[in-house]
């Protein structure tokens, strides 16, 4: 986890327990003793993380316009991607491929060589702050990633061809999205009203905003949907809500979607038996 001060904590899933804290050492406002030529950089709010293929690194980014690659057995800072020039409000590490991804409040999304610390490729999409990138997962060829925006508009990108967006959806209520353990073609987005959507990005197509989702729960929270987590297995999704709830749902079937919860909004969302 990240706070609002750039520290980062390492907790332990089995009893909750932190185990370790990475924090810098702060003198006259100046970050020492990190890595050499880094001092002075600004510390600020952590804003994501990512582990690589084999949870031995993980990457994050925050407010100082910085991608830092770290060390998970020991902590250390191995290296920091330097390009963006503001905020960085996502990252995300490729799961086989030796690739980052990130998406700034500078309208920018970054395709980065971890190894060598080094952009590959800058992609110019939007005209506003680029608020969430995700990598696609689970599929034959993950070729695939996907982002959203401060607009609204969450688009997804072919990696063999960066010049124009694969797919875009357009909602004025997108906040946040996540992709699908089990199928990455299939993403989930939490909305400012409190639904859930579910998309399927290659189902055909019905224009260039296309504004179809297959599945809908339209009163999962009482208010904006900040966060989504798929479990490994798929079969479980969690929610957190700027109404104060955390909502757990459970996927009947793995490898079935399909509607299972009644349409009625009181008391609440139950399970079709």
């Amino acid at each position: 986890s990240g706070d609002d001060e750039g520290i980062i904590k390492i907790w332990q899933g089995a009893n909750l327990r932190l185990t370790k804290t990475i924090d810098r050492e702060i003198s006259n406002g100046n970050v020492a003793g990190v890595l050499g030529g880094l001092d002075g950089l600004t510390l600020g709010n952590v804003r994501d993380l990512s582990f690589n293929w084999d949870d031995s690194k993980f990457v994050a980014c925050g407010d100082d316009k910085l991608v830092k690659i770290y060390d998970f057995q020991n902590g250390t800072l191995e290296k920091v991607l330097k390009g963006h020039n503001w905020d960085v409000n996502s990252c995300d590490w490729h799961g086989e491929m030796g690739l980052l991804l990130s998406g700034s409040k500078d309208n920018m999304i970054k395709l980065w060589d971890p190894r060598s610390a080094k952009c590959v490729k800058s992609v110019l999409s939007y005209r506003s702050s680029v608020n969430k990138v995700r990598f696609q997962k689970n599929c034959s060829s993950n070729y695939k990633f996907y982002s959203l925006g401060k607009d609204s508009v969450l688009k997804s990108f072919d990696l063999r061809n960066l010049k124009v967006p694969f797919r875009s959806y357009r909602d004025p209520n997108f906040h946040t999205f996540e992709v699908d353990s089990l199928n990455g073609d299939h993403l989930t987005v939490g909305l400012k009203t409190g639904a859930l959507q579910f998309y399927d990005t290659v189902a055909p197509s019905t224009g260039e905003q296309n504004s179809q989702f297959y599945h809908e729960i339209p009163h999962a929270h009482n208010n904006t949907i900040n966060g989504l987590s798929w479990s490994p297995r798929g079969n479980m999704l969690v929610t957190n809500s700027t109404d104060k709830s955390i909502g757990i749902w459970s996927r009947g079937e793995l490898n079935l979607e399909k509607p299972y919860y009644s349409n009625k909004k009181t008391p609440g969302w139950f399970h079709d038996k």
